[in-house]
């Protein structure tokens, strides 16, 4: 199937949002998400996805040039969770740094079946409370 919408962001900033649940900044399902030149700062999520959350067989991901900085969660996805099945990911020349969370993925978690692409991304200093060395990206 298809992604039922298409979201677009372009040239912005989010910054200082949290949510009870997940997607501090954004939480999409079904949809086609594309972030272009987007900062993602001092985003919080009680469970996934400090910045953004991503869910949904029919889900897509793209980010061009985007920075998650100081995002945090409690389970999954310091600053992006992408779960049930997420069709595809695609992280292009972004950075990640700062980021946080208790469980899983300091900077970023994918939980599926789904295509995964990271080029030319940066991480630094993302951490996951267990371990006392960082963990930047967890799949499962």
């Amino acid at each position: 199937g298809s992604a039922d919408a298409v979201i677009t962001v372009t040239d912005s900033v989010m910054a200082n949002n949290a949510a009870g649940d997940a997607g501090g900044s954004a939480y999409v399902t079904a949809t086609s998400l594309t972030f272009d030149n987007v900062s993602v700062i001092d985003s919080v999520a009680g469970r996934a996805g400090g910045g953004v959350a991503i869910t949904g067989d029919t889900s897509t991901g793209t980010f061009r040039g985007t920075t998650f900085g100081r995002c945090n969660a409690s389970a999954f996805g310091g600053a992006l969770a992408a779960s049930s099945d997420v069709a595809e990911l695609t992280i292009e020349g972004g950075a990640f740094a700062w980021c946080a969370v208790e469980e899983q993925g300091g900077a970023i978690h994918v939980d599926g079946s789904g295509v995964l692409r990271v080029v030319d991304t940066s991480f630094d200093d993302c951490v996951v409370g267990y371990s006392t060395e960082p963990v930047c990206l967890t799949l499962t």
